[in-house]
């Protein structure tokens, strides 16, 4: 199975799609939330996805950390941070 995780952008993905998410034999399922962002991932979804352990995760995440207050390290650093989250559920890639 392949994810797509992250925030509104998939949500609108998973909309267009019909959620019927079969193409060529494998199965995509969506880990969506608006809003979600680097910092704020929503452990629900993070939960799920590590509870279906997924064979690759898509990341779609960074557009709702961009402000004045955040600097590209800091949405850098977020990222690798889910990385090793999703990782230590047991999902490689």
């Amino acid at each position: 199975m392949y994810a797509v995780f992250g925030d509104s952008f998939v949500t609108r993905l998973k909309t267009f799609t019909g959620e019927n998410h079969k193409f060529e034999g494998s199965n995509i399922k969506f880990y969506d939330r608006p809003g979600m962002s680097t910092r704020h991932k929503y452990e629900e979804q993070l939960n799920q996805l590590c509870a279906d352990r997924p064979q690759y995760v898509f990341i779609i995440l960074g557009g709702n950390d961009i402000n004045t207050a955040t600097t590209p390290a800091t949405i850098a650093e977020n990222l690798k941070t889910l990385v090793k989250e999703i990782k230590w559920c047991g999902i490689e890639r």
